[in-house]
């Protein structure tokens, strides 16, 4: 498994559980219920709740680990 989406959903775990937002809660929760990883990568790319931009990171150093 990619090293970078697993670090992916270890984050959308820990925001699933500990986020003060109940909005990102909710949408960590829905991504990691995604059975597509490209599913689970746009859906972290389209939150917008305060604990994202640490989501966001995870996505983007897994896009550039991609083309690498």
């Amino acid at each position: 498994m990619n090293e970078r989406l697993e670090e992916l959903r270890d984050k959308l775990r820990q925001a699933a559980v500990h986020s003060p937002s109940s909005r990102t809660r909710w949408a960590a929760a829905a991504a990691l219920e995604q059975t597509s990883d490209l599913a689970l990568l746009r859906l972290t790319q389209s939150m917008s709740c305060s604990y994202a931009p640490g989501l966001k990171q995870a996505v983007h150093a897994y896009w550039e680990s991609a083309h690498v």
